[in-house]
């Protein structure tokens, strides 16, 4: 206890302080830590972490690659009858390679963000091609292997062990490559190996289930069936192959006709379930693996190598509704407009500018910006031809300060990297290689190539890989950078 009147200490339950002899109460009991207050904690200290960038926290996902790639199977229309189908094209020797290349190109679309369910066609978009450059990208691979094989063969138990667990990775790693095969429609993606080796070190236990645990469970179906079927068959012939075993294949003459029916078709039915399997087996592990380059290597999607040259597969499209702009006409210096186009000083106004015939983009000057080159159009209004090409319209994306950006080839990357095709430099929240407009069927469309701060339209994040139509006069934010669509 203090006291209040000379701040002495006392013991508990003096009632007299021992240094002067004041009366002590129990109220003034006070504890050291209230005579000298605490320190309050200072707000200020919070903002103390950068809050410049706009990086969203890692997505997580419901289900795994494989989980997701086999709902996506099975969500598809008559999946079960198409896969039966696949199974019976297998049997035709070159057209084995239709149902690898339909796999193939449906499983990619996966890579950009377009889980699109099965088509309906299985011959279309470039799947025989496909399905050839994987048997001779697959055939270089099971080179590779046994050439490794019989290295390792050398070695007694343990080069036998380290074989096998090699050449399920090497096959992990060449169905890897064969993703790019099926993202571009060509050959030459699949050997970038330090691209796909990079990319596989990132998340490599996801990679390993993608394709492991759909191949072991298609394995041990597949395994059963034959065991079942080969069993049966042998029960209920066991008394024919013995007197093939002693007599010979003259025996066979003797057996009847539906004898021989029921043994062909017993041989048969296994084999074409297993080439059913075969083809799921191909369906969710392309999708698989496509899903986990969605997810895990989306800058696959940014590579000019890998750009689809079969046919662009249109993922779903948004049109952004254009906004409220009250879009000014190109100022052009006054010597350049044609005399019968100056209104007269007593015309109103606010007439329509949409009702003056728009003049041709050659004679327009922009200073400093990339201009198009176009020829006046005749007199139908259709496109004149220069140098023997055809001239088509372009894109121009304008800032905030007024600067235009013309943009008249494509596909053309967005970025602040030496290598994009528009360049903004002075926009650190821009990533190097952030979002690409390509020319569609219809328009232009745009899609984010996994930058770090997003792409938005109309005020919504593009997911990477997505594509979405362009407006004239839609609006655009690549991060922070907003920047408006102009069509011409």
């Amino acid at each position: 206890m203090f006291c209040m009147n000379c701040g002495a200490s006392n013991q508990d339950g003096d009632a007299f302080c021992l240094n002067c002899g004041a009366p002590l109460a129990a109220s003034q009991a006070m504890p050291q830590q209230q005579v000298q207050p605490q320190p309050q904690p200072q707000p200020q200290a919070a903002p103390m972490q950068p809050t410049a960038s706009l990086a969203q926290p890692a997505k997580q996902y419901e289900k795994g690659c494989a989980g997701q790639a086999w709902t996506e199977v099975r969500a598809s229309e008559n999946w079960a009858g198409k896969v039966l189908l696949l199974g019976l094209i297998s049997f035709v020797p070159i057209l084995n390679f239709v149902v690898v290349g339909y796999a193939l190109r449906w499983g990619a679309k996966a890579a950009r963000g377009n889980h699109s369910l099965l088509p309906k066609s299985f011959f279309g978009d470039g799947a025989f091609a496909t399905g050839f450059f994987q048997w001779v990208f697959m055939l270089i691979a099971d080179i590779i292997m046994l050439v490794f094989a019989v290295i390792l063969g050398f070695i007694p138990i343990l080069g036998s062990i380290v074989s096998v667990v090699l050449m399920f990775f090497v096959a992990m790693f060449a169905d890897l490559c064969a993703v790019r095969i099926g993202m571009s429609g060509k050959l030459g993606p699949a050997f970038h190996w330090g691209d796909v080796g990079r990319a596989a070190g990132r998340k490599f236990g996801s990679l390993f289930a993608s394709v492991f645990f759909p191949t072991l469970i298609i394995g041990i179906i597949a395994t059963v069936i034959w065991a079942l079927f080969y069993g049966m068959e042998f029960a209920l012939f066991y008394g024919y192959y013995y007197d093939v075993l002693n007599y010979g294949w003259s025996a066979v003459e003797m057996w009847d006709a539906a004898t021989l029916a029921l043994i062909l078709a017993l041989a048969l039915i296994p084999t074409y379930l297993s080439y059913v399997l075969l083809a799921v087996a191909d369906l969710v592990c392309y999708r698989a693996l496509a899903i986990w380059v969605e997810r895990c290597a989306p800058d696959w999607n940014a590579d000019y190598r890998l750009a689809d040259t079969v046919a662009p597969s249109p993922a779903p499209m948004y049109a952004a509704p254009a906004p409220q702009w009250q879009q000014q006409p190109m100022q052009q210096p006054v010597q350049q407009q044609p005399v019968q186009q100056q209104q007269p000083v007593q015309q109103p106004v606010q007439q329509p500018v949409q009702q003056q015939p728009a003049p041709a983009p050659a004679p327009q000057e922009y200073g400093e910006e990339t201009c198009v080159l176009a020829a006046p159009l005749d007199e139908d209004n259709e496109t004149s031809v220069l140098g023997g090409l055809e001239m088509t319209s372009s894109v121009a994306l304008v800032r905030v300060n007024g600067q235009r950006m013309v943009i008249n080839h494509f596909p053309a990357v967005i970025g602040k990297g030496n290598t994009a095709d528009v360049r903004i430099s002075d926009n650190p929240a821009i990533s190097r290689s952030h979002a690409r407009i390509s020319k569609v069927p219809g328009g232009y469309a745009i899609e984010d190539l996994g930058s770090t701060n997003k792409t938005f339209i109309a005020g919504s994040a593009i997911e990477p890989g997505r594509t979405f139509m362009l407006t004239n006069g839609a609006e655009i934010k690549l991060g922070n950078e907003e920047l408006r669509v102009e069509l011409f």
